[in-house]
């Protein structure tokens, strides 16, 4: 009722004025301009006059009485949306959270002056970085939030002010116009509600813009932090070459344990167990999806081992990487531990070296049955050496006591791979993992030895790095290796099992998926180990800059530049072509067109037409990803031109002819064909030559131009029927009409002879000692020889039984 005595007030005011007229309406409405009538008024006339200056654009004049009711509307549902938008959002999280990391960085901080002290070693300051990198992260991400919201709150006040402007003319114009009481107390309510929000909004950004100066603030000191960190790595990095420590008889003739070495390595756990605390309190989530990965991981393995079990594998090799997933637990416990560098990028040590705990008993369940069934005590002296080297990096890395644990930690290791782990010469024969293996090993030797002496001879810091990190490079590649072992069984059984197994392309190639995953499964694991190792040796960072120098590299040639990345990028695109395109004529040929009704021959022009469309459209593809400009291929395809002139013509004279062959299909995939002195069943017509695969069971490569310009015989063009003929001799004397009448009847009950047309026998001469006939029948070509002589033996046993004479 309220709104209805608004309106009709409002129509009391506009109606008098829309029935007075034109004239009178001009009269009594005020001028929509003041300042425009006022510079007319003012503005001086005649030829001395100058023109004004122009004036800024007024703003948008207020609404008309009719039209303030709407307008209204429109205002309070804009406050709306704008006080919904300063509902809750991230920097209340943030000003929760951001109090306590600072402290935290503020206890860091005090221990700054510890980074240039010798007992700080690589792997420590490692350490260092990587939770001063974490905040790093977490105070960047909050200060790009932050940046948003004060952004829209930028936006939100802008939009409050022109409101303030525009309501703030409206009361003005209404109080003139004396438009009813009610309407001027809901022109001022608005008006108090924008001023209201202007202020709730002003707080706020006020309380984002200081919080995001302390961010800022926090910002600077971290990367001071991680300058510090840089050079005292860099300082410690030049010690590798440095002996400064006393040799090793020295400190065994004076060597005095003054502190507990458990006391020690107790208090190294506590600190770090409490940093794995710390960081688990505030990485919750990567914890959850490492949960799912590990539970995942245990369903498809065991879902996999049932489905193995029920398996009958051909290949004893196959079989023996399937039995692997005999244990499922052991199995997921593996990898997702494995994947907590990923997971857990800046992780501090000792959640790593606890996940290298839990690994070990799942390492020896999944290795080998001759590993697992050893009985000299091998893996549990290499379990030992690994439990003794996560002791050994808890002690004091200046101390005496981490110095003979080093000796005796490499001493020990040397013993295990000389005495207990010896290849024999035969081992894995000549196979790139055998040559792998010996290679490993001896590298392992090398690097242990170089430790060994290192630490004899005074050079503590260079034989904690080899010493470490050679005997983590081992342990990995163990643990790699039964990880590598787990995905093979799985790359074998996914082709035999659940909705892969239910594809026939998958199932009926199960064999060559699997063979082509376990090489995939081996390339991977070589790249993580590899990942490790330079890890473990502190060259991560060196080698990322080698490489991104390595593409960013470039040489000139005259015009032409060359880049590495360029060229790196193109080689990987024309891999990924020549790999879709293999896979998709691999798919068309075998599982997609044998299903359409289409004439023979033409699955195979459909398929190997696409592999060419492929890989001409990704070789452009690949140029012009790779920075070359494809306006200058028409140079290069006419200098292409010049050298097929010269010395590729006959490659090109080819690869035209298995166009030839491919779209007019004289000769087509499953032919019979006589070319030259060669028959046999054409298999493959290809780029450049064709395959013809001959009754001994040899495979023919023929030039595709010598089956379109030379003389061929195809035996199967429109049809594969094929007339087989059988000469038949018999002495004179005999009935030549019941001969020929017994001649067709055998071959006409013959099962694989057509009825139409039916078999035909020819007198085909008098002998000099014999009557001679020849006995004709057609059958189809695949079985032509076989019928043939299963006739002839039908031939001469009903010749006998009927007691026609054969001539002498």
């Amino acid at each position: 009722m309220t709104s209805l005595r608004h309106w009709i007030s409002c129509l009391a005011i506009v109606l008098p004025l829309l029935l007075a007229g034109p004239g009178r309406a001009q009269e009594a409405a005020p001028s929509a301009d003041p300042r425009a009538d006022a510079t007319e008024r003012e503005a001086p006339s005649g030829d001395g006059a100058v023109d004004a200056p122009a004036e800024e654009e007024p703003p948008s004049a207020p609404p008309e009485a009719s039209q303030l009711a709407a307008r209204l509307q429109e205002t309070s549902t804009e406050l709306r949306r704008l006080h919904g938008a300063l509902g809750h959002d991230a920097s209340e999280d943030i000003h929760k959270a951001f109090p306590p990391l600072r402290d935290r960085l503020n206890v860091l901080g005090e221990q700054q002056d510890e980074l240039f002290k010798p007992a700080v070693g690589i792997k420590t300051l490692q350490d260092i970085r990587n939770e001063w990198r974490d905040a790093s992260t977490q105070l960047t991400e909050w200060s790009s939030t932050l940046t948003g919201i004060a952004t829209e709150l930028d936006s939100i006040l802008n939009s409050l002010t022109a409101f303030s402007t525009e309501w703030s003319a409206i009361e003005d114009r209404s109080r003139a116009e004396e438009l009813p009481p009610a309407v001027v107390q809901r022109v001022q309510t608005t008006i108090s509600e924008i001023s209201a929000t202007e202020e709730e909004v002003r707080t706020r950004r006020a309380r984002i813009l200081e919080l995001q100066n302390a961010v800022s603030e926090e910002l600077v000191e971290v990367a001071t932090v991680l300058d510090l960190v840089a050079d005292a790595t860099q300082q410690q990095r030049q010690r590798l070459l440095t002996s400064d420590d006393p040799p090793i008889w020295t400190i065994l003739a004076n060597f005095s344990l003054r502190t507990p070495i458990w006391q020690q390595v107790a208090q190294a756990r506590v600190d770090d167990g409490q940093a794995v605390v710390a960081y688990a309190t505030d990485h919750g989530e990567p914890f959850a999806w490492q949960l799912l990965l590990l539970i995942a991981i245990a369903a498809l393995v065991g879902s996999l081992d049932r489905q193995g079990r029920r398996t009958s594998f051909q290949d004893p090799e196959l079989a023996a990487a399937a039995r692997v997933l005999h244990r499922p637990y052991s199995a997921a416990l593996l990898i997702a531990i494995l994947a907590t560098p990923w997971i857990h990028p800046l992780a501090p040590r000792g959640l790593l070296e606890f996940g290298g705990l839990l690994a070990i008993p799942a390492v020896f369940r999944l290795l080998p049955r001759e590993f697992r069934e050893r009985r000299d005590g091998s893996l549990t002296l290499v379990g030992g050496l690994y439990i003794f080297g996560a002791i050994a990096s808890q002690l004091d890395r200046t101390s005496d006591v981490h110095r003979l644990f080093l000796a005796v930690e490499a001493a020990v290791g040397l013993f295990v791979l000389l005495a207990r782990f010896k290849l024999p010469p035969d081992s894995l024969s000549h196979s790139i993992w055998g040559f792998l293996r010996r290679v490993g090993r001896r590298v392992l030797v090398i690097g242990l030895s170089i430790g060994l002496f290192a630490n004899i001879f005074g050079n503590a810091t260079l034989s904690d790095l080899l010493t470490q990190g050679t005997l983590n490079t081992g342990f990995m590649a163990a643990i790699i290796y039964a990880a590598t072992r787990v995905l093979e069984g799985v790359v074998i059984m996914l082709p035999r099992s659940g909705a892969l197994g239910s594809v026939n392309l998958v199932r009926r190639n199960a064999q060559l998926f699997a063979r082509r995953g376990i090489g995939i499964v081996r390339l991977v694991g070589a790249a993580v180990w590899f990942a490790f190792v330079l890890r473990f040796f502190q060259l991560r960072d060196q080698f990322a800059a080698g490489i991104g120098n390595l593409m960013d590299a470039s040489w000139t040639l005259g015009s032409l530049e060359l880049s590495a990345g360029n060229f790196l990028v193109f080689i990987i695109a024309i891999s990924i072509t020549v790999a879709t395109a293999r896979s998709l004529q691999f798919i068309l040929r075998h599982d997609i067109l044998p299903k359409l009704d289409l004439p023979r021959g033409v699955p195979g022009a459909i398929s190997s037409a696409t592999q060419y469309t492929i890989l001409g459209l990704g070789f452009l593809v690949s140029l012009a990803v790779a920075g070359v400009d494809l306006g200058s291929i028409a140079l290069v395809a006419g200098g292409l031109g010049v050298g097929i002139g010269f010395g590729l013509q006959n490659i090109v004279n080819n690869f035209v002819s298995g166009l030839i062959l491919l779209f007019e299909r004289p000769v087509r995939d499953g032919d019979y064909v006589e070319a030259a002195a060669t028959f046999g069943e054409v298999k493959r017509i290809g780029f450049r030559s064709s395959t013809i695969r001959t009754w001994q069971g040899s495979e023919v490569i023929v030039p595709n131009a010598d089956l379109v310009s030379s003389t061929v015989i195809n035996w199967t063009l429109t049809d594969n029927h094929r007339c087989m003929e059988v000469p038949v001799r018999a002495a004179y004397g005999n009935d030549a009409e019941k001969i020929m009448q017994l001649l067709i009847e055998v071959a006409a009950s013959h099962e694989k002879t057509f009825e139409d047309p039916g078999p035909k026998v020819f007198f085909m001469a008098f002998g000099e000692n014999c009557l001679e006939f020849s006995l004709r029948f057609w059958t189809r070509f695949d079985v032509g020889f076989a019928t043939r002589s299963e006739v002839s033996v039908m031939v001469d046993k009903a010749l006998r039984e009927a007691g026609l004479q054969a001539p002498v």
